[in-house]
């Protein structure tokens, strides 16, 4: 037992020896002093360098690199490709950029092999597959369609004689089989593409055909001139389309009924003695032409060599006079910019040329108006001279009658271009000198002040640079109802007594009336489909409020990462009316047949045909496909 105790007692005192070093140590470690902050560490810390996000939200592409360039860290060429929905990553090396198609089931990108050929490299996501595109021309896949569609060269073929000429090839993904059209020139796909219209380069004239994708082909039109048809527009969904030649004729054509028609023929205008055309554009009406001419340039006979005129060296002469409205250096510096020349504005049913802006001049013109009567134009030619010094270039605006040719003064010292609301009838601008927003009626020419009674200033009242004050924001133009209140003189009397929402009410009732609902659908979160036949409108929500305190969106949430998208459709105008009345008192319900309300955190909405479109009250013009997404932290608010 003494030889046992005698040996416990050892193994107790080792523990004690040990558990007293431990804590020594342990001691010792926690008073040593942490190392300072110097260079070397600061070269240490990383960053996230060129991020971006595919077109569905999907996939973030990002790579790490220190925060300080070091030519020596190797893993600054890595591409990482983050997958949102598995939290997984791929990575790429020495990959410069890269592609999504087919929904983000898939992507190309480009790397080098030892001998520095480029080589394209297909991606499939999210397997992470490589596979190698060897075919000889490039890749270039079409958005919805499984198919690549690019055009190559062809080189000449001096032995048979054959001149260089471009070809169209289209070589399915899957399969890898492809057919090809020669001598192609502009080309479009539409129906979702699986049709193309397209230009095919003829010896003595070119071809306007048509037709599936894989063909056959149908020839809509066939041109006696080699010149190449330009301003070539195509409304898929009706079918119609145009194109100019030579800026001379105007052609309108329709796939349904497989025609063509000359619209107009430039040689029916009388130009003006020793003026020719230097450029022209028909209007989205096509009742107007705007034109540019110049004085008539003598062609010079190429045989004829005029003698050469040495310049004279000997001394240098630089003379300034002080009414010269820029000075020499910005003279010398203009040299290189596009010639302007005199604007005139041809209407096509009187017949009746136009100058509507001199050639130094910017021409404003309503582009979607389906009348014209007056144009706006700006010019900065008195402060040219005060160009080197001036912060903020002034301007000078102008209207103009195109009927008569009368020019009239609107404002001086301008800073913000007029810009005009998409039906072409008004144009609102901020005069700096008064402080207040103006709106010029496109018809009538006045010009009205539509901001004095705010009440509050509307310029940035803090602004201390030696200009006049900006304007607070930006006015535009609205879709629709609000369009039409901006304008309402409802608007001003209903809000005097508090009841300024109660004009929105009214404007939409007569909006209903006079609106017919359109086809279409919605794809929610890229997977459900939802189709509607009558709709009289979509409102897309992260907040529970439409314009004027109308409460489509009950359940939205403004923190929440979802949006609520509210569709009225299939009811007659007097129960949709009804549902104005109730959401704007707060008590919109979901009806069947009447108000259907999603939520989700994209949305693509698809018109038969184009509908007026606002962002939180900024135009967005008229629109048959858009495409809301909700990011997070996107807006950063200081409070």
């Amino acid at each position: 037992m003494k030889g046992e105790d005698k040996m416990n007692r050892t193994i107790i005192r080792i523990g004690i020896a040990v558990g007293l070093l431990i804590g020594f140590g342990q001691n010792i470690k926690a008073q040593t002093p942490k190392k300072p902050i110097d260079i070397d560490a600061c070269m240490s810390w990383m960053r996230v360098e060129s991020p971006d996000i595919s077109p569905t939200g999907r996939w973030v592409t990002y790579r790490i690199v220190p925060m300080e360039y070091n030519p020596e860290y190797k893993d600054g060429k890595i591409l990482y490709l983050f997958d949102s929905r598995t939290r997984k990553e791929i990575l790429l090396e020495d990959v410069e950029n890269i592609e999504f198609y087919n929904s983000d089931q898939a992507a190309y990108y480009q790397v080098s092999d030892s001998t520095g050929n480029a080589k394209t490299i297909l991606l499939e996501l999210p397997s992470g597959t490589k596979t190698e595109w060897t075919y000889k021309e490039a890749f270039r896949p079409a958005k919805g369609i499984p198919y690549s569609i690019s055009v190559t060269n062809v080189p000449k073929d001096t032995i048979n004689h054959v001149p260089s000429f471009d070809r169209l090839i289209v070589r399915h993904l899957k399969n890898g089989t492809s057919f090809q059209i020669d001598s192609i020139g502009y080309y479009t796909l539409y129906n979702e593409g699986q049709s193309i219209i397209f230009v095919r380069k003829q010896a003595k004239g070119n071809a306007l055909c048509y037709g599936p994708l894989t063909g056959p082909y149908q020839t809509i039109y066939q041109s006696s001139v080699k010149k190449e048809p330009v301003s070539f527009n195509l409304n898929a969904k009706q079918m119609i389309g145009g194109f100019s030649i030579k800026d001379s004729l105007w052609y309108n054509f329709s796939l349904k009924k497989n025609t063509c028609d000359l619209v107009f023929d430039r040689k029916e205008i009388v130009l003006p003695a020793r003026m020719e055309l230097v450029r022209a554009n028909l209007s989205s009406s096509q009742k107007f032409l705007t034109m540019e001419l110049r004085p008539y340039q003598e062609k010079i006979n190429k045989d004829k060599k005029e003698e050469e005129i040495k310049p004279d060296k000997s001394f240098e002469l630089e003379l300034w006079t002080w009414d010269e409205y820029e000075v020499p250096t910005l003279q010398t510096r203009s040299r290189y910019f596009r010639p302007q020349y005199s604007k005139y504005i041809y209407d096509i049913a009187s017949r009746k040329l136009t100058e509507v802006a001199p050639g130094h001049a910017d021409l404003l013109e309503p582009d979607r108006a389906e009348e014209i009567h007056n144009v706006l134009y700006t010019d900065e030619t008195p402060y040219c001279a005060q160009k080197d010094w001036l912060n903020e270039m002034p301007f000078d605006i102008y209207s103009v009658n195109v009927h008569t040719g009368e020019k009239q003064l609107v404002g001086r010292s301008y800073r913000t271009r007029p810009r005009w609301s998409m039906n072409g009838k008004w144009a609102v601008m901020y005069d700096p000198i008064a402080q207040v927003w103006n709106k010029f009626d496109g018809k009538t020419g006045e010009v009205t002040d539509i901001s004095t009674a705010i009440g509050y200033p509307i310029f940035e009242e803090t602004y201390d640079k030696p200009n006049p004050a900006p304007a607070c924001g930006i006015a535009g133009w609205t879709a629709m109802v609000c369009q039409d209140i901006l304008h309402s003189k409802t608007k001003r009397g209903l809000s005097k007594v508090g009841l300024g929402k109660l004009s929105y009410m009214l404007v939409g009732a007569k909006r209903i009336l006079f609106t017919r609902p359109v086809k279409g659908y919605l794809v929610l979160d890229g997977a459900q489909k939802v189709e509607f036949n009558h709709i009289y409108f979509v409102a897309v929500h992260n907040h529970p409020y439409e314009g004027g305190g109308f409460r489509f969106a009950p359940g939205a949430d403004p923190g929440d990462g979802r949006l609520n998208v509210c569709v009225i459709h299939s009811a007659s105008r007097l129960r949709v009316l009804k549902l104005l009345i109730s959401a704007l008192f707060g008590m919109t319900k979901k009806k069947k047949n009447r108000i259907r309300c999603y939520t989700c955190q994209e949305v693509e909405i698809h018109m038969d045909q184009p509908m007026a479109v606002h962002a939180d009250g900024e135009d967005c013009l008229c629109q048959q496909d858009i495409h809301v997404r909700c990011i997070p932290q996107k807006l950063r608010m200081i409070v």
